[in-house]
């Protein structure tokens, strides 16, 4: 073999062995480490927690891509709408055909009934070409959780690092989400913000889907719930109304003599004014938001209601009984803006509490000033 044949051949092998080199490492990269992620970095998945990021290894050293895409149903009904479609059976020429992908393993970090490990991907697909380019999405999916959490990233085989180059997140998410919209059986769609923006991760909103399924196990986990924790919240501000009216009145007696009625009322507003909005909406968390609405309004007004006869006012004037009236709606707006809190857009669910919280404020207002 001549000398030119003989430093090509080196050359070409050097080369090889310099990919495979590559490759080997990404592998066995994911075997290092094993510590959990810090727990303010965890965000909420319906009961559960989760880390928003995949990691190359078992820890966050290893970060790589945002999730982007929060899937809650039946983990089985995910994997199988991204893997398993029956085309001939009208799933709709307008939906992804997605097919089982092969890609390095990547994890990501979840705790689930109060358990956390680390998950390698349940599935993963794409649409489009291993050696050319593709939208490519890793499926997470708890053992015992009812949701799937996706990252889908569009990226393209380059020849040069033997290995795919991620062009972008943000196309894929939408690409995956329009796919999902048109899904049979898919009951809402909406967004929420995981807080994990980044220059390659894009602006940290995920998307979030609902199948019809999980939009059934919500209401049958409303009914297991509603008795106990709809019973607290319409319960909660009779509980908070008597506890004002009568600890002022006991406090203003023989317990402290002397002290002026304005400084007794100044220890127990807050009661009524801080502590029944705030327990409300932590007590409806649970609830859909119409019960939660529904429940919180009819306790308050119940609430009021009592107060009011308790003290001998009978005859109710007509500003007061407006006001009492716009308070226990503004106490169930409250409510029902935070709850189901979980499967909602934390971008648009920010400006409703937000907006709820106002209107509760204005009312307070309108008796406190006398607006």
């Amino acid at each position: 073999m001549s000398v030119p044949s003989r430093l090509a051949l080196i050359f070409a092998l050097v080369v090889v062995l310099a990919g495979l080199t590559g490759l080997v490492v990404d592998v066995h990269a994911a075997d290092s480490g094993d510590a959990s992620p810090p727990a303010e970095t965890l965000v909420s998945v319906s009961d559960d927690a989760l880390w928003p990021y995949t990691s190359k290894t078992r820890s966050t050293a290893g970060r790589t891509l945002a999730i982007n895409v929060v899937v809650h149903g039946e983990t089985d009904r995910v994997r199988r709408t991204f893997l398993d479609r029956d085309w001939e059976r009208g799933s709709g020429p307008k939906l992804v055909p997605w097919r089982s992908a092969h890609g390095a393993t990547r994890f990501t970090y979840a705790v689930v009934n109060g358990s956390g490990r680390w998950l390698a991907e349940s599935f993963q697909a794409n649409d489009g070409s291993y050696f050319g380019s593709r939208v490519h999405v890793r499926g997470y999916a708890p053992p015992s959780a009812n949701w799937t959490a996706l990252q889908a990233h569009e990226e393209y085989w380059d020849w040069f690092r033997l290995r795919h180059t991620v062009v972008g997140v943000d196309s894929a998410q939408s690409y995956v989400e329009d796919d999902l919209r048109m899904t049979p059986g898919v009951a809402r769609v909406t967004h929420r913000s995981l807080g994990n923006a980044g220059r390659v991760n894009g602006d940290g909103v995920a998307t979030t889907v609902v199948f019809a399924a999980a939009l059934l196990g919500s209401l049958g986990r409303f009914r297991r719930v509603t008795l106990r924790r709809g019973a607290l919240v319409a319960a909660l501000p009779v509980a908070l109304v008597a506890t004002a009216r009568v600890g002022a009145i006991a406090v203003s007696g023989d317990a402290l003599p002397g002290v002026p009625p304005k400084a007794v009322a100044a220890l127990f507003y807050p009661v009524l004014a801080l502590a029944l909005p705030w327990l409300t909406a932590r007590l409806a968390r649970p609830l859909l938001p119409p019960a939660a609405f529904l429940v919180a309004a009819v306790g308050g007004g119940a609430a009021f209601a009592f107060d009011l006869f308790a003290v001998g006012v009978t005859a109710l004037p007509v500003d007061l009984l407006v006001h009492r009236a716009l308070l226990a709606l503004a106490l169930g707006l409250l409510a029902g803006t935070v709850a189901d809190a979980d499967a909602r857009s934390g971008r648009y669910l920010t400006a409703a509490v937000s907006a709820s919280v106002v209107v509760w404020c204005l009312v307070l207002a309108r008796a406190l000033f006398g607006l």
